[in-house]
This record gives C-alpha cells, structure tokens and sequence, in this order.
C-alpha cells in the first residue's frame, strides 16, 4: 500500500486519493493534481487541495479512479459495513473524513481530517493518517473509530 504525506495543511483529502491512484497504477502527484484541476475548484487558489465529501467524488470521476454516481457518502455506518465494503471487488477505497480527530491525551487536535482506510485485520483497522511524520500506518480499535464522528465515502468502481 502506498502511504502519502498531505503536502501542506488542506490537502489530506488529496494525499489519500494520491495513495489510492498509486496502489491502481494511476501515476499522479498531489501538486500535478491541483495544478491539473485548479480551475475546477476555484478555492485551491488561496487552499490548495482542500475538498469537501462532493468535491471529492468530482475529483475521483475526472481521474477516473472511481465512478461518483456508484461511490458512496456514509454517515459512520457499523464495523460489519467497513469489513463488507473493504472485501467487495468494485470498493476502489475507503476514506474516512472525521469531524471530530483525538490525538494523544483525548485532546481534539483536528476537527476536519481525512484518514484512509488500508484494511482490516481481526479487531484492527489500519488507517493512513497524511498528516503524520513520518508517515505509517496507524492502528485502531473500532471504538476509536466511531469516537471520530466520521463519514465514509466509499470510491467505487
């Protein structure tokens, strides 16, 4: 799986379909991203890479990396949703836009952040956090997960 940083503080929505585009074989960058597609989002003059959950479809479409009529926005479903979309064959990926992101000491460090979702193992979700050095993949428990008050938007094909 590809792990990539955000490149400045608005893009971690971006550097999540970066890490996605890479793993399909699609070879982009962030930058050649918001270059390519500034004028479709007229506010990545003054925050590049910013994207809302519809902005976010739009942007996938245009890469055709995943169709936006068929992905999917979820307010946060169950664990067993995770678990069924992950294994699905047309699930290009999975990101999860959190409301509310703790950090160490329960304190909330971020109150919009995209995580990607890389796979489930057992009782651990593994999730691609852009915005972290040096860059890993995280490991969390469900119940951590629905602490974020997310939603999903799950890239399908």
């Amino acid at each position: 799986m590809s792990l990539v940083n955000a490149i400045n503080q608005w893009s971690c929505v971006l550097a999540c379909i970066v890490s996605i585009c890479n793993d399909k074989g699609i070879q982009v960058t962030q930058e050649s991203i918001i270059n390519n597609y500034k004028k479709d989002f007229p506010h990545w003059n003054t925050q590049p890479g910013l994207l809302n959950d519809q902005d976010t479809l739009k942007l996938v479409g245009r890469l055709n990396l995943a169709s936006p009529n068929k992905s999917k926005i979820e307010e946060m479903a169950s664990e067993d949703y995770f678990r069924k979309q992950l294994s699905e064959n047309d699930t290009v990926g999975i990101l999860i836009g959190t409301h509310k992101f703790y950090g160490p000491s329960e304190k909330i460090i971020d109150c919009r952040h995209c995580l990607r979702l890389l796979k489930i193992v057992d009782d651990n979700f593994y999730l691609m956090n852009p915005s972290i050095l040096p860059i890993k993949e995280e490991e969390y428990k469900w119940e951590d997960i629905k602490s974020f008050d997310a939603t999903a938007i799950v890239l399908k094909s």
